[in-house]
């Protein structure tokens, strides 16, 4: 069994814990299965994800939740943007395991507030009466992508990324692919309009002991 240490850092917004495992060696090419048995530091990073609760219950029997390419929230039209953000997350973070294509999405902050998601806005989730669950997750800060979640919808549109106040112009596509790639610079990027920040988080699986707390509720 893993003897755990762990704590709330407050300023970096992420759990850190210390974990010595002493169980029979079991590592299978995951940074994370690979830090716990070498017992090194991990920092955890709190998230808020919003899921179907009939994967949430596969994941209590298999113990891993990974984004299931027949239930993804996305028309036809942006496939090729999560396309895009899969293959973000394989060159910054790392491969995704075998079989899966599509990351795992989750919430860092929104509109600036780093706390749990308010369902009174956020159960407009799939078809309307679906169970979901909201699942507060602390996941291995280093398997997290973050971008912003406004400047995402200029990948959805196939737009460029133009914050810069002199109003700079991107014309070929590779320069429009090119700026996408500035989402990725959440804590820095300017907003023209100085809305506060949404942050959302991609990740390629979703382990059990990572989940914190679960709750309940019915698409509306």
């Amino acid at each position: 069994m893993a003897k755990r240490e762990a704590y709330w850092d407050e300023d970096q917004g992420v759990v850190k814990w210390t974990a010595l495992v002493r169980e029979r060696h079991r590592i299978s090419g995951n940074r994370y299965l690979a830090a716990l048995w070498l017992g090194e530091w991990i920092d955890f990073m709190r998230l808020w994800s919003i899921q179907h609760r009939a994967a949430y219950e596969q994941m209590k029997k298999t113990g891993v939740l990974c984004a299931n390419e027949g239930y993804l929230f996305c028309e036809e039209d942006f496939r090729f943007a999560y396309d895009w953000m899969s293959e973000q997350l394989g060159m910054r973070i790392g491969e995704a395991p075998n079989g899966v294509r599509y990351p795992i999405w989750a919430w860092y902050q929104w509109e600036g507030k780093r706390q749990r998601l308010d369902m009174r806005h956020h159960r407009r989730w799939g078809e309307k009466g679906t169970p979901i669950v909201l699942l507060t997750v602390n996941v291995p800060d280093t398997l997290v992508l973050l971008s912003d979640f406004d400047l995402w919808h200029c990948v959805l549109s196939c737009a460029p990324v133009d914050c810069t106040e002199d109003g700079e112009s991107f014309f070929s596509e590779q320069q429009i692919r090119k700026s996408w790639e500035r989402i990725f610079e959440w804590d820095r990027i300017w907003h023209p309009d100085e809305s506060p920040k949404t942050t959302q988080a991609v990740f390629w699986e979703l382990r059990e002991e990572w989940v914190e707390k679960a709750e309940f509720f019915v698409s509306g």
